[in-house]
């Protein structure tokens, strides 16, 4: 339940992922790993859909909250977090 709260551990990174492509595809690849684990999880009965979707929806209203500054980042991440691709 703490996955909302991983962004938290790139916060000082954000202008870096906003200027650097790069840089911010390995932050959406983390995410994305985040995303199959989760897919995983639910495929194994170990957490249930509702649990899965919540957690997404808050961890896309964390980063949309904290990255307000960093369009990018909230483009990148946040859109993949509320399955915007």
């Amino acid at each position: 339940m703490l996955i909302p709260f991983y962004i938290f551990s790139h916060e000082k990174s954000f202008a870096e992922y906003n200027s650097n492509e790069k840089k911010l595809a390995e932050l959406k690849a983390e995410y994305e790993n985040i995303l199959e684990g989760l897919d995983e999880l639910e495929g194994k009965k170990i957490i249930g859909a509702f649990d899965k979707r919540t957690i997404i929806e808050l961890s896309g209203d964390v980063i949309k909250e904290i990255a307000q500054k960093y369009e990018k980042v909230q483009k990148g991440v946040g859109d993949m977090m509320r399955g915007i691709t």
